[in-house]
């Protein structure tokens, strides 16, 4: 085109390439001809650069080939670049399995309770700003303030209950079970939502320098102030099991050994469940004190104070409280000592105190709204290694967090602050250089928790609490491109 006389303009657009690459190709054909023009496919290399699997990238055409948008419940009618980035950047749920007969349960890691259109995407949005002064030689002051919104879209199914199908549907299991595995059911949940979090935050502290003679004092001094909004509506998934239509929010029931990866029903309805809101406002206040009394030895004590006030409406009240509403005050203390005899090696003593307010969550359990905040203690001692010129650190500590005023149901809507929940604990973790730009790190931690004592209509005493994994690893690793 650009031979026959086309601008240098219109042949660039119409032939989709830069100016620079076509006067380029243009220099090289009247050099040599067509051999002499790299016709080589611009770019990274084919198959470089991937964010996906090969599975998963057969997964994502299977379902642009045999789905439309609106069939996976996305917003789009029609296949466009924006709806392939959203199928691609979706989370899949995973809420893992149901336990039975008090243990862990015996299926492969391989099986999976949940659809292949179930999804949880979220967008996020922060802005966060920090100003630093430093006003005398011993007076400094720091203000950090940041605003965050968080909208999500969730459609997620989970192993809700463990039981048996028959004529009349699904049955859970109640007691120890001598059924053989292959033979029982996981009742299916959803988890269906759409939510909007809005928080604001602002941090302000002052630190002073002072001696009292020998003996040095850094001390930190400030306030915060918090806010948190929460909109959330909920929508039920209901479907049937062997022909019988379950409770709301039930979706199927599935063999407890089997994985089908199938969609959600086509038969299962969707309705609205409930429309919920909640606000949180936090003013604090809090001073802490490091006292060097000498090279070797600091101690470290501090108080805050804390208002935290909550509260929360629910549209639908069949299984939640129309509205709750709780002002809380409560005063921290934290203490402890360190002991540095060299500057490669560290050991330190902790204690600190912390509460957690019944409406913590902008959520509530009907009748803890008027009860007062569980109160931790937590106590630590630990140790801390640098070694190879800084260029290995490693880290050991062993710690009790207790608390001894945990909720415990004693009635039909009546709680008291008679529980006692312990964890017992121990954690290593190393931070390695290999490089200058390359970092590793890794640590594990050991967690032996029970709950030592609760009513006997909660009937957990003994038990393992909520979300108290006894071993946890993590490893990881940084690489700085660009220096720092």
């Amino acid at each position: 085109m650009r031979l026959d006389g086309v601008s240098l303009k219109d042949t660039a657009a119409q032939c989709e390439m830069s100016r620079t690459t076509l006067i380029a190709a243009v220099k090289a054909y009247r050099a040599g001809g067509w051999k002499a023009i790299d016709v080589e496919r611009p770019g990274r290399p084919q198959g470089t650069g991937r964010t996906l699997t090969a599975e998963q990238e057969r997964e994502v055409q299977r379902l642009i080939r045999d789905r439309m948008p609106d069939q996976l419940k996305m917003i789009y009618a029609l296949w466009s670049r924006q709806a392939v980035a959203e199928l691609m950047n979706r989370d899949m749920p995973d809420y893992g399995f149901v336990g039975l007969n008090s243990a862990p349960l015996g299926a492969s890691s391989k099986t999976w309770y949940g659809y292949t259109d179930d999804r949880t995407i979220q967008e996020a949005t922060s802005l966060n700003a920090r100003i630093d002064h430093k006003i005398s030689p011993t007076l400094s002051m720091r203000s950090q303030t940041q605003f965050s919104q968080t909208n999500t879209n969730a459609v997620e199914t989970s192993s809700h209950a463990i039981g048996s199908v028959g004529g009349s549907g699904f049955t859970t299991v109640t007691g120890a079970s001598t059924l053989p595995l292959y033979s029982l059911y996981v009742q299916l949940q959803s988890h269906d939502r759409q939510i909007r979090d809005k928080s604001f935050s602002n941090q302000t502290d002052f630190t002073y320098l002072f001696d009292t003679g020998s003996i040095k004092h850094t001390q930190v001094s400030g306030g915060e102030l918090g806010w948190d909004s929460y909109g959330v509506v909920n929508y039920a998934r209901t479907g049937s099991c062997n022909g019988v239509t379950m409770a709301s929010s039930t979706v199927a029931c599935v063999p407890l050994l089997g994985s089908s990866y199938t969609t959600s029903p086509t038969s299962a309805t969707t309705t609205l469940a409930n429309v919920g809101t909640g606000n949180a406002s936090t003013v604090a206040a809090y001073t802490n004190d490091t006292i060097e009394l000498n090279k070797q030895w600091k101690l470290v004590g501090g108080l805050r104070w804390d208002r935290y006030h909550a509260s929360l409406t629910n549209a639908v009240t069949t299984n939640a409280t129309a509205a709750a509403a709780q002002t809380t005050y409560f005063t921290s203390v934290r203490a402890g000592a360190m002991y540095q005899p060299a500057n490669w090696q560290s050991y330190y003593l902790s204690y600190g105190t912390s509460f957690n307010p019944s409406l913590e969550s902008l959520t509530v359990t009907n009748g803890t709204q008027a009860v007062a905040p569980e109160s931790n203690r937590t106590y630590e001692l630990g140790r801390k290694w640098d070694l190879l010129h800084n260029q290995l650190s490693l880290s050991a500590a062993v710690f009790q967090i207790e608390k001894s005023n945990a909720r415990s149901q004693v009635s039909t809507g009546v709680y008291t602050l008679d529980g006692d929940v312990r964890v017992n604990g121990f954690r290593l973790g190393a931070a390695v250089n290999l490089t200058k730009k390359w970092g590793v790190y890794g640590g594990y931690t050991f967690l032996d928790g029970r709950i030592v004592s609760a009513s006997a209509l909660d009937a957990t005493q003994g038990n393992i609490p909520a979300n108290t994994p006894r071993h946890t690893l993590a490893l990881w690793t940084t690489y700085d491109i660009v220096p720092g």
